[in-house]
């Protein structure tokens, strides 16, 4: 990834930042003028996207940092951690709204000017919505994890904040002010969700956890421009650090090869690998020279080593090609 693009991706979470501070105060605002417990829900809410912001810019910053001596595979692992420590403040906002929420059902308050906070809140919603699916896009065209966080979690907390505005709608119209309570447990119980998927993913990402649909589009790619001379695939091991993916696997190829016919093979592969999962992505290939007994898959012409017939494709599935040889 070059220079531009990181300046870009940083300038798009700056932007993020600046939209999560202005709806920050709105939120705020409007809790003030309606003392719902329902749109300080939302608001809370809001306290997490404005610290995941910052935590984001910072993640983003670090991981434009080259690889050195210290950090062989860069420093895009910050973006797990960075993704875990949002997702746990997500949680603990919807426990503090949850508990909020009951202590309302005890100790009620007076709710009024709710069609003002009403105007404020779904203001926000409609901002967070665009926002979110604009970085989102951004993220997936400059294949940035944290960008594409950054846009789903936008894109969930928009979701929140109208279903606080259907709540205060509710309450608008029925004058029931007991459902505020009710509603905002309803929502630090829908927020709960999201967060333990942030925090299951970040933990995942560190500990170097297999990503089954990852490997299964790789193995897509490599049976649509497999060569005969690829003759096995094998030990396929794929490591997400960030924003980059590293591919480790190992590569039959015909024993009889010069190292230069070899490497010519590994650098297609790798351009492959590129082309599909973007520039940062990287490939570890350990060439195997093929034996007697895998002739039946080798469907190479005028081969003046084989020793069977050809008689079978390899069956490159998800189980034949991560199994360790």
């Amino acid at each position: 990834m070059n220079a531009n693009t990181h300046k870009q991706n940083i300038n798009i979470q700056i932007y993020v930042l600046i939209i999560g501070i202005i709806l920050f105060i709105l939120k705020f605002t409007a809790y003030f003028f309606t003392h719902s417990v329902l749109i300080l829900s939302d608001a809370l809410e809001s306290i997490v996207n404005l610290v995941a912001a910052v935590i984001g810019l910072y993640s983003l910053y670090l991981s434009s940092i080259p690889k050195d001596a210290n950090h062989p595979y860069g420093h895009g692992k910050i973006e797990f951690l960075t993704s875990g420590i949002e997702g746990g403040m997500i949680f603990f906002a919807g426990l503090t709204i949850i508990y909020e929420s009951i202590q309302r059902f005890f100790v009620p308050s007076e709710i009024h000017s709710m069609d003002l906070g009403l105007l404020f809140i779904f203001i926000t919603g409609l901002t967070n919505a665009f926002t979110g699916v604009f970085v989102k896009n951004f993220g997936e065209k400059n294949r940035n994890l944290q960008l594409i966080s950054s846009g789903h979690h936008l894109i969930t907390d928009a979701i929140s904040t109208f279903m606080v505005c259907l709540g205060v709608l509710i309450i608008y119209f029925t004058q029931k002010n007991w459902l505020d309570s009710l509603l905002g447990i309803l929502v630090g119980l829908y927020i709960l969700i999201p967060s333990y998927k942030i925090i299951r993913n970040a933990i995942a990402g560190i500990m170097d956890e297999s990503d089954k649909m990852l490997i299964e589009k790789f193995i897509q790619l490599m049976k649509k421009n497999k060569n005969d001379t690829w003759i096995d695939l094998h030990n396929l091991k794929i490591l997400k650090n960030g924003s980059v993916i590293h591919v480790d696997l190992h590569l039959t190829l015909p024993f009889y090869w010069t190292i230069q016919q070899a490497n010519q093979e590994i650098q297609k592969i790798e351009k492959l690998i590129q082309s599909e999962f973007g520039e940062l992505a990287e490939c570890s290939v350990q060439i195997d020279g093929c034996v007697p007994n895998l002739c039946i898959f080798c469907s190479i012409q005028n081969c003046n080593e084989r020793k069977q017939p050809f008689t079978q494709n390899w069956k490159w599935d998800y189980q034949k090609i991560t199994e360790l040889h």
